[in-house]
């Protein structure tokens, strides 16, 4: 990492990230191994929710329920203990792998840090 790099990324952590966390840069090639999600294009509409701050778990189906021809995702349960939230996705159509994947990858955009998310289907 060329030194300029290093100065701005110091004064970033040092002006905006906790001190009793330690983080590790890595360059990007070497970031799945610690399975960070890779960078996809996100309609506006995932992106907007995204930046949500009064975001919930209603929230969080409206934005899927958008984008489904038929049927809809609706919130189950949250599991306390592991910070799981369970929707179930009910749809009059077989949904693809394709689908699953495409919705898993807005959940994990929209949902908050630290949380997790399951779905039936």
């Amino acid at each position: 990492m060329p030194d300029k790099d290093v100065e701005t990324l110091k004064r970033f952590v040092s002006g905006y990230l906790p001190s009793y966390v330690c983080f590790q840069i890595k360059a990007y090639s070497m970031i799945q191994v610690d399975r960070v999600p890779q960078e996809y294009e996100l309609p506006d509409s995932i992106v907007q929710t995204a930046m949500m701050r009064d975001l919930d778990q209603y929230g969080i189906a409206a934005a899927i329920n958008s984008m489904l021809a038929s049927g809809g995702m609706a919130f189950s349960r949250y599991d306390i203990n592991t910070g799981t939230l369970h929707f179930n996705l009910h749809t009059t159509t077989v949904v693809t792998e394709v689908e699953k994947e495409l919705i898993s990858r807005y959940l994990s955009e929209i949902i908050p840090l630290g949380f997790h998310c399951e779905v039936s289907y």
